[in-house]
């Protein structure tokens, strides 16, 4: 994370306890800003001053941790992203602490979609995918290949625990495809709200709005608006056919649980009138 913790409860960072917390690491806090940066913990000095793509931690004063945990505190509602939770059992004690009310939202997403999102965001790190999408040939046996299947397996692992509604998080664990919520932004807002058991608000319904129907001039790579329809089919034209087979088959038992088609040629790969997606209930 961001903050390392002193001691080893990760817990108390979804407590809001960062007073537990070493000192900050702004190298990392970098390289997870986004490049338009909403008004945060930190205040820059010049809010109209920022470069794109990049986030310069130089002209954030120092964290004041203390008020952080201070404000995250005072609300009533708690709201925690964590990126890949390998094991959705590692959250059992929040969710049988009877001081807590915790209710888990899963977001996956189409594999092969993953694949194009990182080969366009990391492009250093997957230039053997696009040797590999060059010479038509991908070594199924090869590390990165291993490596994305693991990632899938764990994905899939971690859904198969919520779907089957231990008692432990029973009424608490709710599935969302990425697709659903770009294609629908409002309606799988207006479901998880009720999910949570938290008011929709017309403040939250305005934001939502706002920031998935950018104009194609607000909507870079890094922006946090963009038109979410058009994102969500986006990828379909940057991966090479070749590359989605690889995915579609270490991938495979996965993309069939979340219910995601196949493609048996580019051409349908291409054709966004064809539908990736199955209709499909998880909840």
């Amino acid at each position: 994370s961001v903050c390392s913790p002193v001691d080893k409860d990760v817990f108390q960072r979804y407590r809001c306890k960062t007073r537990r917390c070493g000192p900050l690491n702004l190298t990392l806090a970098a390289q997870s800003c986004l490049s338009k940066k909403h008004q945060s913990v930190c205040s820059p000095v010049d809010k109209d001053v920022f470069q794109r793509y990049r986030c310069k931690t130089r002209r954030c004063g120092p964290l004041n941790l203390t008020l952080a945990a201070q404000s995250c505190l005072s609300k009533k509602h708690h709201a925690i992203k964590s990126v890949r939770v390998r094991l959705l059992e590692t959250l059992q004690p929040l969710l049988e602490d009877p001081r807590l009310d915790v209710r888990v939202i899963q977001l996956v997403r189409d594999p092969r979609a993953i694949l194009a999102s990182r080969m366009a965001a990391f492009s250093s790190q997957y230039h053997m995918w696009k040797n590999w999408a060059q010479d038509g040939q991908v070594p199924e046996d090869d590390e990165e290949v291993m490596r994305l299947k693991g990632s899938c397996d764990q994905v899939r692992s971690s859904v198969e625990m919520g779907l089957s509604q231990p008692p432990w998080l029973r009424g608490r664990y709710m599935l969302v495809r990425y697709e659903d919520i770009a294609l629908d932004p409002m309606q799988k807002a207006e479901e998880m709200y009720k999910f949570a058991e938290i008011p929709f608000s017309s403040q939250a319904r305005e934001w939502i709005l706002k920031n998935t129907h950018a104009t194609e001039e607000a909507s870079s790579y890094f922006s946090t608006q963009k038109n979410s329809s058009e994102q969500a089919e986006k990828w379909r034209f940057s991966i090479p056919f070749t590359l989605a087979q690889v995915v579609q088959k270490v991938c495979g038992p996965t993309m069939q649980l979340f219910g995601y088609k196949f493609v048996n040629d580019e051409k349908t790969l291409i054709n966004k009138s064809f539908s990736l997606r199955e209709d499909k209930q998880f909840n």
